[in-house]
């Protein structure tokens, strides 16, 4: 079965537009013809119920800074989730918007204690980058949105036990943005989500220090950037430079202090924690974000 646009999907979601499309399926804006609101309809090729992604997002439905789930079923060969519609990514915008020193702080901290909850909840993302960070906007004020979790792993039982998370369906491997670790074929731990993290926060600010088309390389790259990142973060980008010493100190301990991060975001440029974000439409359907 294909999607597309006009379609009525269960007798209820009206597919309006595509949103994008990718190798294992679909994104669609539609309209719940229930409630009259639009929401994001993903399809998922083969996809089933028991998905990392479908009980992740169950498991994180009270947790903010998450994207929210309202239905899922599976549809003739597709797992299909309906879910909360965002205005923007972080990706889109940083292409067309340079981030200020104080919007990079901002957003490193926001999102280190949107991880703290998630990894409360012994749940590992494995796949940050701007594009899985979206912006909600409720026509005043902004909030992030971490989504895209098809790569979620458990790395806590619900007895408090930690399990050995899997390696070997972790197909990102040889990205840029991934860690150094997932890199090397090592088992991911919520270091590794913090270490993306750091990576989405040079990305924004336009620095890509791993950006080579050999993976050999790119972990060549990553190392040398985990003995000295002092040679990538300097001049302008030199505020980030805290933060990414405090991590891997904090690897190297092997104990993870969220409050030590956030201290180093709150430290490297002065910005308002307790306020969220604004977002300005210009011409030309141009999103800012503040």
């Amino acid at each position: 079965m294909s999607f597309t646009v006009g379609q009525y999907i269960a007798n209820r979601y009206h597919l309006t537009a595509r949103l994008g499309k990718g190798s294992y399926g679909e994104v669609f804006k539609v309209t719940d013809v229930i409630d009259l609101r639009s929401k994001a309809l993903k399809t998922i090729k083969d996809g089933d119920q028991n998905s990392a992604e479908v009980r992740s997002l169950n498991a994180l439905s009270a947790t903010n800074g998450i994207q929210r789930l309202f239905d899922s079923f599976n549809l003739n060969a597709h797992l299909v989730l309906v879910l909360e519609l965002y205005t923007a990514d972080l990706g889109s915008i940083s292409g067309k918007q340079r981030f200020s020193q104080r919007l990079v702080s901002k957003i490193g901290f926001k999102m280190v204690e949107i991880l703290k909850q998630v990894h409360s909840a012994g749940i590992l993302h494995r796949d940050l980058k701007p594009e899985n960070v979206m912006i909600a906007w409720d026509g005043e004020q902004a909030t992030l949105r971490l989504i895209d979790w098809g790569m979620s792993a458990v790395f806590v039982a619900p007895n408090g036990q930690r399990v050995r998370v899997r390696d070997h369906d972790y197909v990102y491997a040889a990205a840029p943005y991934t860690s150094l670790a997932l890199s090397l074929g090592l088992a991911c731990t919520e270091f590794d989500d913090i270490e993306m993290l750091r990576n989405m926060l040079m990305s924004i600010r336009r620095l890509y220090p791993f950006n080579d088309e050999s993976p050999t390389r790119q972990t060549a790259l990553k190392l040398q950037f985990q003995n000295h990142p002092e040679n990538v973060l300097k001049g302008r980008n030199k505020f980030l430079l805290p933060f990414a010493r405090e991590y891997e100190e904090q690897k190297g301990r092997g104990v993870l202090r969220y409050d030590a991060l956030l201290n180093c975001l709150r430290g490297s440029a002065k910005f308002n924690e307790s306020t969220n974000f604004v977002l300005h439409f210009g011409r030309n359907n141009r999103i800012s974000l503040q």
